[in-house]
């Protein structure tokens, strides 16, 4: 066997366990993960408790439609000196259009938003918040959402939680909401909610 050959069989043999070695670390990793546990949690489970579509808009900054782009993290970080807070997950989204408007959210600009639930890592387990009222926002999906910001996090949280959030499906309304004023709305042609929406800001001072 020529030196040549020699290098190319060590080279090799080489690549061989340095591949092993990588496959045996993963596996390793996979099997030390920390189980995770779900549980519900409602603490965003709001209802307007009104069927005057104004005076629900009265406690909102910006009713906007929005696309969501992808998941996000904090816009404003957690200080270090700062408690725990309760898990939260944020979004990307860009708004298509406004109904009612502040100075922050504007129609083709970027907003991040944030829905509550999430996971927290503990010593020995991972716990995944989950409400079942409120499904965790759909990325490439459009809402239109009752936002107020959070100055706090630099993000916008959901008025009314999952009374706050209708998905457009089909130029049709959905909505996990179980409050009179939005199951009203619900199953309703996208195009006149969005008149109602004109309609009632417009009342609002």
């Amino acid at each position: 066997m020529t030196k040549k050959h020699l290098f190319l069989v060590v080279s090799c043999l080489g690549l061989v366990l340095t591949i092993a070695s990588t496959h045996r670390g993963g596996a390793l990793q996979a099997q030390g993960a920390k189980p995770v546990r779900t549980l519900r949690t409602f603490v965003d489970r709001y209802a307007p408790g009104t069927l005057d579509l104004s005076v629900a808009l009265s406690r909102v900054d910006d009713v906007t439609e929005v696309t969501i782009l992808g998941k996000a993290k904090r816009p404003i970080p957690v200080p270090p000196s700062q408690r725990i807070e309760a898990p939260t997950r944020y979004f990307d989204a860009v708004v298509i259009d406004t109904y009612k408007q502040s100075q922050i959210s504007r129609k083709g600009t970027k907003i991040v938003i944030e829905q509550q639930g999430g996971e927290v890592e503990e010593a020995t387990e991972v716990l995944n918040y989950v409400d079942p009222s409120f499904p965790t926002l759909e990325v490439g999906s459009r809402y239109i959402l009752y936002l107020k910001w959070n100055q706090t996090t630099g993000a916008f949280h959901i008025v009314y939680g999952p009374d706050g959030a209708f998905h457009v499906q089909d130029n049709v309304l959905r909505s996990p909401g179980h409050s009179p004023i939005t199951i009203a709305q619900t199953k309703r042609p996208v195009e006149v909610f969005r008149g109602a929406l004109r309609t009632a800001t417009s009342k609002v001072k």
